[in-house]
């Protein structure tokens, strides 16, 4: 509802709230969003994934890989 009002530009949300965010925002914002625990290949291989990489309204995606260390 706060992101349907009008009083924010973008809204950011963990990766698993994508399908979710999607379905039920009505307004054309900028969309961040973040994967935990999966690799960039992984990412690239899943359906969600693809529709995310295509998706004009998603803005950023970040991901955090496997491994001790932060891209």
């Amino acid at each position: 509802m706060v992101a349907d009002s009008g009083c924010v530009r973008a809204l950011s949300f963990p990766g698993w709230w994508y399908a979710v965010i999607r379905r039920h925002l009505n307004r054309n914002i900028d969309l961040l969003t973040w994967k935990h625990r999966t690799t960039q290949f992984e990412f690239f291989l899943t359906a969600e994934g693809h529709r995310m990489l295509h998706d004009p309204q998603l803005k950023v995606i970040l991901v955090k890989d496997k491994g001790n260390f932060h891209r």
